[in-house]
């Protein structure tokens, strides 16, 4: 049978699409008097981003295409990576603003930035490790209590909190994102609530590490920095910042309708209005509605990922799903709010929309892994009739062997009490060893409920 090219969720594809589109234009719109400022084509930084979209967009497709469980296979050397990368850029990383979030990448002359990486990594890597761990953090008391914590610590905790030690002396705003979507992918992961609790504990005292970490490493500035945002974002209305003041002005211009695409006024004195700012520009030139409807973009992509957690079968895509559609919008929302005033300026960019180097690569990847599970939640499911209609003859020995090695390489599907959940790699595609009456009665399990 011909499969579309675009595997996966029509829904979500239209978002993501859209979220493209009204980068295109609110880049083109944001860059242009910036590129005739430093010299040179107008159109430079958008054609720039035109092929990091282009581009992201492309490896969302690929990746949609390649069977998610193979991404379960290299989490744990993605993880290792990406806390190499994390420290390689607090040593090396291109330094903007007191801050090292960089890495140059030869040649290319294209930044690197290893936090979105890692986020990436991280989210791979806790799905893995809870779906494994499932069984465990269902029967807790088949086990010393602190045998169960110091797996968590050594297996979960620890890598976690690493990551973020890592991230947050340059950028604190991602850190404490990436803590909020580790602390919830635990939670949904049903591990047990006191151990839940002092492995955030753990996460805490992590954080407070940063500060000693700082002043080992000479970083006072970032310090002072991030006093210097919380205690504006508290000052009296005449000392609000520059940049936040210039964004409500932009906020306020646009009104109800917008001035029109390019047509804003304020793109002139935001600072990084095409990255940090963005969503300031979206409503001064599209307004209140055009800002309201891309959020609900956002909120729609959490609204099916949901929708799709609740009917795929496997643990792995189950969390791996669930953390990429709270890591999407979570960044939106804080985005937003950030420019309407409400959270202190953090530099978090809204996601698919704003101007940036690789960050866009792998928050199209997370978007591809996104639209890839969800065509396994997409699979129907068999009524009554055929599931009464399953044979009940036992099987060869040779299928019984084969059969006993495709559950041992799936241990990581759901507990023994649902039904068994294949997770394969072409979930409508019968198993070769199979004979042709048993393939086309292939029973489906029935849609799990995460607890039981």
């Amino acid at each position: 049978m011909h499969q579309h090219w675009l595997r996966g969720d029509r829904q979500l594809w239209t978002a993501f699409f859209i979220l493209l589109g009204i980068s295109l234009l609110g880049v083109y719109s944001a860059t242009g008097n910036l590129a005739l400022i430093q010299g040179g084509s107008p159109h430079k930084y958008f054609l720039r981003h035109f092929a990091l979209v282009a581009s992201g967009a492309l490896l969302a497709i690929a990746i949609a295409r390649i069977p998610y469980t193979a991404f379960r296979r290299i989490a744990t050397p993605l993880l290792i990576l990406a806390i190499f990368l994390l420290t390689l850029t607090l040593v090396k990383g291109v330094k903007i603003n007191e801050a090292r979030r960089w890495l140059l990448i030869p040649f290319l002359n294209i930044t690197f930035q290893t936090s979105a990486f890692a986020q990436f990594a991280l989210i791979l890597y806790l799905a893995s490790t809870l779906s494994t761990m499932y069984d465990q953090f269902i029967n807790p008391n088949t086990q010393p209590f602190w045998k169960l914590f110091k797996r968590i610590l050594l297996k979960i905790a620890l890598p976690t909190g690493i990551v973020i030690v890592l991230i947050a002396p340059a950028n604190l705003s991602t850190a404490l994102l990436t803590t909020a979507i580790a602390l919830t992918l635990m939670f949904v992961g049903l591990i047990p609530i006191r151990h839940l609790l002092l492995s955030g504990l753990t996460l805490l005292i992590f954080g407070t590490l940063i500060i000693g970490i700082a002043h080992i490493a000479g970083m006072e500035t970032r310090l002072t920095t991030w006093q210097q945002r919380i205690l504006m974002y508290f000052a009296p209305e005449d000392q609000t910042p520059y940049q936040v003041q210039q964004a409500q002005y932009a906020l306020q211009h646009g009104g109800w309708f917008g001035q029109g695409p390019g047509k804003s006024l304020f793109r002139y004195y935001l600072p990084h209005v095409y990255s940090d700012y963005i969503f300031a520009l979206i409503v001064e030139e599209y307004g209140v509605v055009g800002g309201l409807l891309t959020l609900a973009l956002y909120l729609w992509i959490l609204f099916r990922a949901i929708q799709h957690f609740l009917r795929i079968e496997g643990r792995f895509g189950a969390l791996l799903l669930l953390g990429i559609g709270i890591a999407l919008p979570t960044q939106a929302l804080t985005h937003a709010g950030v420019v309407a005033g409400l959270l202190p300026p953090t530099g978090i960019p809204l996601p698919l929309i704003s101007m940036g180097g690789t960050s866009i690569w792998f928050t199209c990847m997370l978007y591809g892994l996104l639209c890839n599970i969800s065509a396994y939640a997409l699979q129907p499911k068999p009524t009554t009739q055929q599931q009464q209609q399953q044979p009940t003859t036992k099987p060869k020995p040779e299928q019984h062997h084969e059969q006993q090695h495709t559950q041992s390489q799936h241990d990581h599907e759901w507990h023994t009490s649902f039904p068994p959940a294949s997770e394969t790699l072409t979930p409508t595609t019968p198993h070769p060893n199979t004979s042709t009456s048993t393939s086309s009665q292939t029973q489906e399990p029935e849609i799990l409920t995460l607890y039981p």
